[in-house]
């Protein structure tokens, strides 16, 4: 197709390592207590990030689960879980990276 996108935001799961080779810029979040993605196979494609010199910023919070979106509505446990901190760091990251603007 020739579509290279600018940025990768990761929430939840990650690429395979394999991947990592031509991955754009990418934000990864995870949490340390999610049933569905190992937070392990998360760190996996990060190395794997760096291993092939490519931007990538990973945020393994301490609860939340898995299904926690914005955080709007709910997290797994039904509190303000650490993970609902993602999408301050991801909007910092864009500002960052992808716009040069953050301080």
């Amino acid at each position: 197709f020739g579509f290279e996108p600018d940025f990768a935001l990761y929430i939840y799961g990650s690429g395979s390592p394999q991947h990592a080779l031509r991955a754009p810029p990418s934000f990864l979040a995870s949490t340390t207590d999610d049933p569905c993605v190992p937070q392990q196979s998360v760190t996996l494609f990060f190395e794997a990030l760096q291993a092939a010199g490519r931007k990538g910023e990973l945020h393994v919070y301490e609860d939340g689960g898995h299904g926690y979106g914005r955080c709007t509505m709910y997290t797994m446990t039904g509190r303000a879980d650490t993970v609902c901190q993602w999408t301050v760091d991801a909007a910092r990251w864009i500002d960052a990276v992808v716009f040069g603007t953050y301080p």
